[in-house]
Order: structure tokens, then C-alpha cells, then sequence
């Protein structure tokens, strides 16, 4: 329990960071894109979005500041919960170049159409 509440505080406390840091942050590698999937989060405490096209995609987080923090649009740290999933339209912005079989780290820029269910 203690760590859902370390969690959801990290979502709300360091949301506003993802609407500049993202696709002006120094890090992208290429453009940002539009996806549609579910962001998860999952066993490990980290941040999945599932895209609809079957990709897996990490959720980028700062570790260089005290608190980590997860680089969240206020809408999306709004509506996630544990045990929860957010399925919607995302633009993501990626730090790591897309390569075939391997996981793709990505900030999520903005969120619409985001509907909230129970993890499946």
C-alpha cells in the first residue's frame, strides 16, 4: 500500500513537467508520433503503454533529481490509479530510436480520449 501512495504522489506532484520537458527535452532522438494503446502500470512500479500495434513501450523517468519523477501530462497523472489502465490516444516523443525486438523509451507529450478501466 505504501508504495501505490509513493507512486500517486509522484504521478501529481511532477506532472506538469511532461508538457515542456517532452518534445523540447534535449533527449528526443526523433520526431514525436501519435499512438493508441494503454498505458499500465505494472508489477515492477514502471509505466507501460501498449500500443495497439502490439508494441510495449517504457514510459520514460528523470533520475537525476532526489525524487525521481515520471514525466506525465496532468490528465493522464489525474486519472491513473493502481490497478488501473488508461486506454487512449497518445504523443510520445522517444529517447531511444525504434529497433526491431527491442523496448523503445518514450515521454509521453500529450493524452485525449482517455477512458479508465481495471487491468485485464
Amino acid at each position: 500500500m505504501k508504495y501505490i501512495f509513493v507512486l500517486f504522489f509522484c504521478f501529481h506532484c511532477f506532472s506538469s513537467y511532461a508538457d515542456d520537458m517532452c518534445a523540447n527535452n534535449k533527449h528526443v532522438v526523433e520526431e514525436c508520433y501519435n499512438v493508441r494503446g494503454k498505458l499500465i502500470v505494472h508489477a515492477n512500479m514502471r509505466l507501460y503503454l501498449h500500443t495497439e500495434g502490439k508494441r510495449l513501450l517504457a514510459v520514460y523517468y528523470y533520475p537525476d533529481v532526489p525524487e525521481p519523477e515520471l514525466a506525465l501530462p496532468k490528465n493522464v497523472s489525474e486519472m491513473l490509479e493502481a490497478n488501473k489502465q488508461l486506454s487512449g490516444d497518445y504523443k510520445v516523443c522517444p529517447f531511444t530510436p525504434q529497433a526491431p525486438g527491442k523496448m523503445q523509451i518514450v515521454c509521453i507529450n500529450s493524452a485525449k480520449n482517455l477512458i479508465q478501466s481495471h487491468n485485464q
